[in-house]
């Protein structure tokens, strides 16, 4: 049965109840300091709205497009790692909120279930966000998979050269978030893109998404 809310407030305010004070803190935190994290939010919040009058409103249509794709509104749900540790069915549920919403999603690469999995779940456009844990024919049967379960279109990762210390963390929890193979992600250069590029190129349309 869905839950209807009336603020974003709760639904933070039942997020909360319903994690672990860990799996909170991974959502709600950051790495290090938090430094950046509290810059992001006064970034945001020095954003407004400008306020227009004498305009009829009787009729509001919030829809986009985002580089071809139509969205109801002009929202995307980023990829969020590990979501089988606070959903069920993982990153589906997430992907099936998307659909309902009309919205975009970008699924992890880092969690559950398969690339394949996710793809089925809903026929609305997806993104699949991609760390590099292996060489360039690791990177290249990754592409494959995620360009033949039909995908939108990919994201790459250029940001995580080194895993951020998030200090929130009880060490245990630490523990189980190390990846192996994360020193590749060191190597990702604009080769790393041009690979992905070429690959998707030499595919056969028939194999694309549209």
């Amino acid at each position: 049965m869905g839950v209807n809310f009336n603020t974003t407030h709760e639904m933070v305010v039942m997020a909360k109840r319903n994690l672990s004070h860990d799996e909170w803190d991974y959502i709600n935190g950051a790495a290090e300091s938090e430094t950046s994290l509290r810059r992001n939010r006064l970034a945001l919040d020095c954003l407004a709205f400008r306020p227009r009058v004498l305009r009829n409103v009787r009729q509001i249509d919030t829809s986009t497009t985002l580089v071809g794709s139509a969205l109801r509104m002009p929202v995307v749900l980023a990829p969020i790692g590990g979501l089988q540790r606070m959903t069920k069915n993982a990153a589906n549920d997430v992907d099936t909120a998307a659909e309902a919403c009309g919205i975009m999603n970008f699924i992890s690469t880092v969690t559950e279930p398969s690339i394949e999995d996710v793809a089925a779940n809903s026929p609305h456009n997806k993104v699949y966000q991609v760390y590099v844990r292996g060489d360039d024919e690791w990177i290249r049967k990754l592409v494959r998979r995620i360009v033949k379960a039909g995908y939108w279109g990919i994201a790459l990762t250029v940001d995580s050269a080194f895993y951020g210390n998030r200090e929130r963390l009880h060490p245990s929890l630490i523990a189980t978030r190390r990846v192996p193979a994360r020193d590749w992600q060191k190597g990702v250069t604009w080769d790393t893109v041009k690979l992905i590029q070429d690959e998707i190129g030499n595919m056969p349309l028939s194999s694309k998404a549209s």
